[in-house]
C-alpha cells in the first residue's frame, strides 16, 4: 500500500512537471518569440481583423508602397549590449524626426504603413521605424512588454540628431505595447528636444493587459493558471515580472504634451485602459476616442479623425 502510495505520488508530480514544461513551452513559442516578416503580419492583419476586400486592397497597396521608399538601415546599442536596428527614411530639408515605435510582435513597415507615409510624404518629416528588441532586424531573444523596451526608447531619442545628421526635433509615435514603453520612457525625455508624443492604444500595466488578453480574446476559462505559468516563463526566461511594468506612475509624471489614441471597438487593449491613463496625466495632453467600428491599430485605415488628430497635434507643437 506505501508503495502504492510513493508510486502514485511520483506520477502525478511527474505529470504536473510535464505540465508546467509543455504549459511554458507554448508560452515561449507563442507569447515570447516576436519576430514576423511583413508578408506574415499581413496575413495576420487578415486573420484577426475583419476587413472587407477595399480595405484589405488598400492596406495591401500601402504596405507595397512604402517597401518601395529608398531607406537606410540605421543602429543603437541598447544599455544591455544588444544591437536594436530601424529603417530611416530621410527628408533632406526637414529638421523634424518622427521615430515611430511598434508593438507587440509587430511589423513597422505593415503596421505603420500608411501612418509613416503620411508623415514622410504629406508633412515632409524624416521618419525612423524602430524595430523593438527580439522584433524584426533588432537583436534580442524575448519581448520584456516595457520592462527595458524604455530604456531603447530613450536610446533612439539620444541617437536622434546623429541619425539625421543634425540638430533635429523629435516627435516619438508609439502604438499598443509600443504606446506603453514611450509612456514609461517620457519622464525622462528632455522637453527640449522631445516636442510631442502620441500614444495609440496604451495599456496600463503589463500583467492587467496579458490577463485580459488570456480572458477575452483567447477565452482561456482557467487563465488565472496560464497567467501564473506566464509570470513563470517571463521569470526564467527574460528575468522581469509583468506587474512591475507599470505606466501609471509615468503618466503623472512631468513630460512633453501628450495625445492619447484609443477606441471602443478595441479588442486588444479595452479602451479604458487608454482613457484611465488619460485622466491621470498631469503633462499637456489631448485625447481621441474613436468608434465601435475601428478595433486594434486600425486608427489608419478606418477613422479620418486618426491622421486629422495627430497631424493637427505635431503641428500645433512643431513650430
Amino acid at each position: 500500500c506505501d508503495i502504492f502510495y510513493t508510486m502514485t505520488t511520483i506520477y502525478i508530480g511527474l505529470a504536473i512537471f510535464i505540465f508546467i514544461l509543455v504549459g511554458l513551452f507554448a508560452i515561449y513559442s507563442n507569447f515570447l518569440k516576436t519576430n514576423m516578416t511583413c508578408e506574415e503580419k499581413f496575413l495576420y492583419h487578415n486573420f484577426f481583423h475583419k476587413f472587407s476586400d477595399e480595405e484589405k486592397e488598400k492596406l495591401h497597396n500601402a504596405i507595397e508602397s512604402g517597401l518601395n521608399i529608398p531607406f537606410e538601415i540605421v543602429e543603437v546599442s541598447s544599455i544591455d549590449g544588444l544591437t536594436l536596428r530601424g529603417h530611416y527614411y530621410s527628408a533632406t530639408d526637414s529638421k523634424v524626426l518622427d521615430i515611430l515605435v511598434d508593438g507587440f510582435k509587430g511589423v513597422p513597415r505593415s503596421d505603420f504603413a500608411i501612418l509613416f507615409q503620411h508623415l514622410y510624404k504629406e508633412l515632409g518629416h524624416n521618419v525612423l521605424l524602430v524595430s523593438q528588441r527580439s522584433h524584426c532586424i533588432s537583436d534580442g531573444k524575448f519581448c520584456t512588454f516595457g520592462f527595458k523596451e524604455w530604456h531603447d526608447v530613450l536610446t533612439w531619442v539620444s541617437s536622434a540628431d546623429e541619425i539625421v545628421g543634425k540638430e533635429t526635433d523629435v516627435n516619438i509615435i508609439g502604438y499598443s505595447l509600443g504606446a506603453s514603453s514611450v509612456l514609461l520612457a517620457s519622464e525622462f525625455m528632455d522637453k527640449n528636444k522631445v516636442k510631442a508624443i502620441v500614444l495609440d492604444a496604451p495599456f496600463t500595466n503589463a500583467k492587467e493587459e496579458v490577463a485580459y488578453s488570456l480572458q477575452y480574446i483567447y477565452n482561456i476559462k482557467s487563465y488565472k493558471l496560464v497567467l501564473w505559468l506566464l509570470e513563470l516563463a517571463v521569470l526564467l526566461f527574460a528575468r522581469f515580472s509583468l506587474k512591475r511594468v507599470d505606466a501609471r506612475l509615468s503618466a503623472k509624471s512631468d513630460a512633453p504634451p501628450r495625445l492619447y489614441i484609443t477606441s471602443l471597438g478595441d479588442t486588444i487593449v479595452p479602451y479604458k485602459m487608454g482613457e484611465e491613463l488619460y485622466k491621470i496625466s498631469t503633462s499637456p495632453k489631448e485625447f481621441l476616442l474613436m468608434g465601435d467600428n475601428v478595433n486594434h491599430g486600425e486608427g489608419a485605415l478606418r477613422s479620418p479623425e486618426y491622421l486629422e488628430s495627430i497631424t493637427r497635434f505635431l503641428k500645433r507643437y512643431n513650430t
